[in-house]
């Protein structure tokens, strides 16, 4: 529907068939509302043939100026050439005009004046006819040149529009870009440790991540089901789980998952998961990594509570997961969303997030 208005408006604009129609059928409708105002009792089609007959002239005037004399000469600063064309166009507007009115139909500009106990007809002098047609010729010049403005505001804002969406899309897929070989990267890691211990799970693993890259790799929505994300961020734990088979991870996710289908953005969870894996110490069945999701109010609330390590690495300082992920946040929920981090004194790490729904 977007894309129909704007070649609509684009084609008022250029010179041709099309915009002749339908700047024609925009000047039909104005001539319409202007005959519903009047009081004349004529019938309607002799309305509109009376106006067809007379009014063509200001019609081709307006015309004239919007696809040609205002693009052309005035938006190109050419405004010595703009005034010479527009008063040629309102001298031929103002010699078909007196043709029309005076040698065809001289009754139009006259007006009745009583004489006495009669009314006596009075028909204007050349001069005052002319002067009345410029008058009338410079209002549709003003008219159709700010009709003009703003047709090119509409679609130099509706173009920064287009614009700005364009560069939302190539941001966020640049972050998506910088945030996979950031996954892939760590998740490699924890299989190179399974394949360095010989463990009986490095198959399995693979398999694991094969399903991972297969959600990264072919999610190209800007919105998926959160059942789907939530999927993957339980084969990221269970993933996890095959380095450090004794490693307790609570995830609290059903009634999420139970709920109306939901849509968020694809990749908008893992990275709290990923840090407290990564940057944290394992889970312990007194000490468990907690990942809570809930949703309340039309928005989902996501937690992720941690003991962090006794030395943090250097990439959990210059990391670039939490980074990306406010970036996003940032692009994709300006001002309606929430990201807190907290180290608490007894040593564990709390972030949450809180974003919008949409329905799927």
């Amino acid at each position: 529907m977007a894309a129909s208005r704007r070649i609509r408006t684009e084609d008022l604009m250029k010179p041709g068939w099309r915009s002749f129609l339908l700047t024609l059928g925009l000047w039909y409708l104005l001539v319409t509302l202007y005959m519903a105002m009047g009081s004349s009792s004529r019938p309607l089609l002799e309305k509109y043939g009376f106006y067809t007959r007379y009014s063509w002239p200001n019609f081709l005037l307006s015309y004239l100026n919007i696809v040609w004399l205002v693009p052309r000469l005035l938006h190109h600063g050419r405004v010595g050439a703009y005034l010479s064309a527009a008063t040629a166009a309102l001298a031929a507007y103002v010699g078909i005009r007196y043709y029309n009115h005076v040698l065809q139909d001289p009754a139009m500009y006259t007006y009745f004046t009583r004489s006495g106990d009669q009314l006596v007809r009075v028909y204007l002098s050349t001069p005052e006819v002319v002067k009345s047609e410029i008058q009338k010729g410079l209002q549709f010049l003003l008219l159709s040149m700010a009709y003009r403005f703003i047709l090119d505001r509409i679609v130099t804002e509706r173009r920064i529009s287009s614009l700005e969406r364009e560069k939302l899309r190539a941001d966020l897929a640049m972050l998506r870009y910088q945030l996979n070989p950031h996954f892939l990267f760590n998740t490699i890691n924890d299989i190179y440790y399974l394949a360095l211990i010989r463990s009986t799970h490095t198959a399995d693993a693979l398999l694991e991540l094969s399903e991972l890259l297969r959600y990264v790799l072919h999610t190209k929505e800007d919105r998926v089901g959160l059942d789907r994300e939530v999927e993957h961020l339980r084969r990221f734990v269970n993933l996890h789980r095959f380095r450090f088979p004794d490693c307790h991870v609570s995830l609290e996710a059903d009634t999420v998952t139970a709920s109306a289908p939901w849509a968020i953005p694809p990749l908008i969870l893992i990275s709290f998961t990923e840090n407290a894996f990564k940057h944290g110490e394992p889970g312990t069945e007194a000490d468990p990594v907690r990942i809570g999701l809930r949703i309340e109010g039309g928005r989902l609330h996501y937690r992720v509570h941690n003991r962090v390590g006794h030395a943090p690495s250097k990439d959990a300082q210059h990391g670039v997961g939490l980074p990306n992920l406010k970036n996003r946040l940032e692009l994709l929920f300006p001002g309606d969303h929430t990201l807190q981090t907290q180290l608490t004194p007894d040593g564990h790490f709390i972030a949450t997030l809180s974003i919008p729904l949409q329905s799927l």
